[in-house]
């Protein structure tokens, strides 16, 4: 069982770039065998509003984000922007097995014309990152280690 590195995953951009990618980039969590466990109707989308500036997701379940080496969401997620090409936030909760792995969001940042950044702290190993990838590419990838986990890290019951 792995340990896990676990924060928040940020996507931001234009609005209608941030609701396609956010619609597009998960599924329901595969087993080993391929076989999908939790399935995709996990995945709830409140979309009736997204002409008035308007998306809600939830996931009812912890969710893949596709395309990557083990890398999970869940929780609930809300954005609401003046109009279609508003900038926007979103933020997720995330966890992903041992480490960020940066490469895993360059195709998602390329194909919706998102900026990515992940924040994220694995409390068995006593280290956190900093991801940015922006127009595909990465931007930042610091790892902080600490020497007293319980002090300095600002959320050192995160992760492990």
């Amino acid at each position: 069982m792995p340990n896990w590195c676990e924060g928040r995953i940020k996507i931001r951009g234009k609005f209608s770039d941030v609701v396609s990618c956010i619609k597009n980039s998960f599924e329901g969590v595969k087993h080993y065998k391929g076989e999908v466990l939790n399935a995709p109707e996990n995945i709830s989308i409140d979309d009736n509003y997204i002409s008035d500036g308007e998306f809600q997701i939830f996931f009812r379940d912890t969710v893949h984000i596709k395309n990557t080496r083990r890398a999970f969401v869940d929780g609930d997620c809300c954005i609401i922007a003046k109009n279609q090409d508003s900038q926007v936030i979103a933020v997720i909760q995330f966890k992903q097995a041992w480490a960020v792995v940066p490469e895993n969001y360059i195709e998602m940042s390329k194909t919706y014309n998102v900026d990515i950044r992940i924040q994220a702290f694995e409390c068995g190993m006593e280290f956190s990152q900093d991801v940015i990838i922006e127009k595909g590419k990465i931007t930042q990838n610091n790892t902080i280690e600490y020497d007293d986990w319980g002090w300095d890290c600002p959320v050192p019951d995160w992760g492990g």
